[in-house]
C-alpha cells in the first residue's frame, strides 16, 4: 500500500514532519524542468553521522511531498567515491542540486537552506562577490603575487562571480552585491568608502575582511562596533614547528558550530596570521562567533615587542582556550535582520599560494558560499514547539494500560480463534 500510494499525514500539532507553510507555499509555484537533488550522507557511523542521514532523510522526503518538480537521490560519499569526487564533495553532508548547467551547494541543508538553494537553481541568477581594489589590495590576475585567480575559479563552482570594484569612483557597492571581500589593504580606506561599506551592511550585505597584521585598513571602528578587531601578533605554534620547522604558520582543525563552517574537519593553513579578539561591543547590535581556532599549545607573540613572551587566549572570549583566528559578527541593528562580517588576520590562505593547500579551499568555498547567500535568504520564522509535558491521571493510566495488555491482546486472539476455527469447519 506505501509503494502505491504516496500520500503522507503529519499528525504532530507542530507539523514537525512536514514542511512549514510559507515553504510549502514557495515551492507549490515552482514549474519547468526538474531540478535534481543530491545528497551525500553516510549510512555508517558515529550517533551524529547516522543522526545527520535521519534527519535528512526525513527533510527530503518533505521536499518531494511538497513539489513534483523536485527529484531526489541520497549517496553515501564513502562508497560513491566516483560520484563525490566528480562532484567535487569532499565532506559528509553536503547537498548538490542541478537543474540544466546550473548547480547549487548546501553545506547546511536544513528547511532554510534548501528552500533557498532551489530558489537560485530555479531563478539561475549569478550573484557577484565584489573584490575591493584601489588600495593595494590582493589581484584577481593570473601570475601576480599572492593573488585570487585560483580562489575566483573555485567561487565559479558555486554561481558566484568575482568582479573588481573601486569604491572612491562608484561611491557604492551595487546592488547585486553577494559579498564584498577585502583582502590585505595597504591603504587605508576614506570617509566615503567606510560610509559605503556601512550602507552595503545596512541592507543586510556581507562583508569578509582578510588583513594583515600592522597594516590598518581604516575600517577598525566598523570592526569594533560589531565586536571584532585584530591583535597586533602573530599566532605560533610549536606543534607545526615540530613537524615543519615553522612556527608562524599554524594548522587549524578546530572549528566552531556556525553554520558557516560547521561539519568542516579537514586541517587549514593560515601563515603569518594574527589573532582575532572579541571586543566589547552592544550584544543587542552584534553576535560574534568563533569559527576558525589554533589548536590547543599556540600562543600569540607580540609584534611591538618580539622579544616577550608568547601569550595565552583570553578566557572570556575562548573557553576552549585556543586563539581564534577567524571569527564572524552577525549584526541585528534594533533587533532587525543586518548584515555580516567576517574578520581573518590573515590574507594569505586565500592566496594562491595556499588556497590549494590542505583544507583551505574547502574552508574558503564553505565560508564565502554561505556571505554569499546571506542577501538572497527567504527567512522562515521558527516553529513553536510545545514544551507540555503529557500529564495522565490515575484513571487515565488505568484504563490505558488495560487497553494495551488486556483488550488489544484479547481482540487479537479472539479474531486468531475465529479464523482458526472457520478453517477447521471446513
Amino acid at each position: 500500500l506505501a509503494e502505491r500510494d504516496g500520500r503522507r499525514w503529519d499528525l504532530t500539532d507542530q507539523g514537525l514532519h512536514s514542511v512549514s507553510a510559507r515553504t510549502s507555499e514557495v515551492l507549490g509555484t515552482l514549474r519547468g524542468a526538474p531540478i535534481q537533488i543530491t545528497g551525500y550522507f553516510a549510512s555508517a557511523g558515529d550517533a551524529i553521522t547516522l543522526g545527520h542521514r535521519r534527519r535528512w532523510d526525513a527533510l527530503i522526503d518533505a521536499f518531494l511531498v511538497a513539489s513534483p518538480v523536485l527529484r531526489a537521490e541520497t549517496l553515501d560519499p564513502d562508497l560513491a567515491r566516483r560520484r563525490a569526487e566528480n562532484d567535487g564533495v569532499e565532506t559528509n553532508g553536503v547537498v548538490l542540486l542541478r537543474r540544466g548547467d546550473r548547480v547549487e551547494r548546501v553545506f547546511v541543508p536544513d528547511e532554510e537552506g534548501m528552500l533557498n538553494a532551489i530558489l537560485r537553481v530555479a531563478n539561475a541568477r549569478d550573484r557577484r562577490i565584489y573584490v575591493s581594489t584601489g588600495h593595494g589590495e590582493r589581484s584577481l590576475d593570473a601570475g601576480a603575487g599572492g593573488a585570487l585567480f585560483a580562489l575566483q575559479q573555485q567561487m565559479a563552482r558555486l554561481g558566484l562571480q568575482f568582479a573588481p570594484l573601486d569604491l572612491l569612483r562608484t561611491a557604492s557597492v551595487p546592488d547585486d552585491a553577494a559579498l564584498l571581500l577585502i583582502a590585505d589593504p595597504k591603504i587605508a580606506f576614506g570617509e566615503s568608502e567606510i560610509a559605503a561599506v556601512q550602507a552595503h551592511l545596512d541592507q543586510a550585505g556581507a562583508l569578509l575582511v582578510a588583513a594583515e597584521r600592522g597594516r590598518p585598513t581604516g575600517l577598525e571602528p566598523l570592526l569594533r562596533k560589531a565586536g571584532l578587531a585584530l591583535q597586533d601578533a602573530t599566532v605560533l605554534d610549536p606543534l607545526v614547528r615540530a613537524v615543519a620547522g615553522d612556527d608562524s604558520a599554524p594548522l587549524s582543525a578546530h572549528f566552531g558550530v556556525h553554520p558557516a563552517v560547521r561539519g568542516l574537519r579537514t586541517p587549514t593553513l593560515f601563515p603569518g596570521v594574527a589573532p582575532v579578539l572579541a571586543v566589547e561591543h552592544d550584544a543587542a547590535e552584534a553576535t560574534v562567533h568563533g569559527l576558525v581556532e589554533a589548536s590547543a599549545i599556540a600562543r600569540a607573540q607580540s609584534e611591538t615587542d618580539p622579544n616577550s613572551e608568547p601569550t595565552d587566549p583570553d578566557p572570556g572570549w575562548s573557553p576552549s582556550g585556543r586563539l581564534t583566528l577567524v571569527a564572524l559578527s552577525e549584526l541585528h541593528p534594533g533587533g532587525e535582520q543586518g548584515g555580516v562580517i567576517v574578520l581573518s588576520g590573515d590574507a594569505d590562505w586565500l592566496a594562491d599560494g595556499a588556497i590549494g593547500q590542505l583544507g583551505n579551499a574547502d574552508l574558503a568555498l564553505r565560508l564565502l558560499g554561505y556571505l554569499g547567500q546571506q542577501r538572497d535568504l527567504v527567512r522562515l520564522p521558527p516553529r513553536a514547539v510545545a514544551a507540555d509535558s503529557l500529564q495522565l491521571t490515575f484513571e487515565t493510566q488505568a484504563w490505558a494500560a488495560a487497553l494495551s495488555v488486556v483488550v488489544l491482546p484479547g481482540a487479537c486472539a479472539g479474531i486468531a480463534l475465529t479464523l482458526w476455527t472457520r478453517r477447521r469447519a471446513r
